[in-house]
């Protein structure tokens, strides 16, 4: 009966989902706030507290989205969020117990759901968080946690811990990718937090996937979309920096300079080295 009930919640959680996406992108209308953009950015984040937990949005995106919170934890936590960020983390461990899996999203009433697909990131985005945070584990989360690391390496690895060809979800759903660069750093990053944190059922080393971004997608100039296209993806060439799996500063400079001659920052060239400083400050 628990399995029947997990599923029903599954299912209700993706569908409202769709639903609010699907309403508010024809009949929704767009909130304006007032000040300047630090003033906007805070008052959108004390909105997105639900009480239990960050929200995506403010929008269509109402729940928790693993990736979501991922990428922002560590930022919430330096502009003084930690109270509610440690919140968050046990909220969420708390209901992907109850479930038996860990999912892209979770809704308001617990609902554990996978949107659009199971995705290679959700595992090591939570680990992230915890070690961002400082989250301290019990004796279940962590029995928890490395029973899910075991299922993560069945599903998403081969037996040298490679990333596998198979399709799965990503920082940006709608791109099939062939092993991208991004899942590479994202599962480098995971060996990183699961040697922080102490924790079983995942003996491969960071240094492998570092050894592989340098070996399978380094171009001299950035790292490769995926193993058999080397065109530029902005996640894929930035974020082995961003999660600090790659720290050589020779190559992250070669990024930047790349972006910013071909003007993907969208930002004059007279402003480069600025654009260039910035950048730089975020991934390292």
């Amino acid at each position: 009966m628990g399995k029947v009930y997990q599923q029903v919640g599954r299912v209700s959680g993706l569908l409202r989902a769709e639903w609010r996406q699907l309403y508010n992108r024809y009949f929704g209308t767009i909130e304006r706030f007032d000040g300047n953009a630090e003033q906007i950015c805070r008052q959108i984040v004390e909105r997105l507290w639900e009480g239990d937990f960050y929200r995506t949005s403010l929008g269509h995106f109402d729940f928790f989205w693993m990736r979501d919170f991922g990428t922002t934890c560590e930022s919430l936590v330096k502009i003084g969020r930690k109270k509610h960020v440690l919140h968050t983390i046990r909220w969420a461990l708390l209901h992907y117990r109850r479930a038996g899996t860990i999912t892209t999203c979770v809704d308001k009433a617990g609902n554990c759901f996978n949107a659009p697909m199971h995705a290679v990131d959700t595992l090591p985005w939570l680990l992230h968080c915890i070690v961002v945070s400082n989250y301290d584990l019990n004796k279940s989360e962590r029995a928890f946690l490395e029973k899910q690391l075991e299922k993560y390496r069945e599903k998403y690895l081969d037996t040298r811990g490679h990333v596998r060809p198979i399709k799965f979800a990503e920082q940006r759903d709608a791109v099939v990718y062939d092993r991208s660069a991004y899942s590479v750093s994202l599962v480098g990053r995971m060996a990183y937090c699961v040697e922080q944190l102490g924790l079983k059922g995942f003996p491969h080393p960071l240094a492998q996937y570092q050894s592989e971004l340098i070996d399978n997608y380094w171009n001299g100039q950035y790292f490769n979309a995926d193993r058999s296209n080397d065109a530029f993806s902005a996640e894929c060439a930035l974020f082995p920096f961003f999660l600090g799996v790659i720290e050589d500063e020779g190559l992250a400079a070669a990024t930047f300079d790349y972006i910013t001659d071909n003007d993907y920052d969208q930002v004059p060239r007279r402003s480069r080295h600025g654009m260039g400083w910035n950048l730089r400050r975020s991934c390292y």
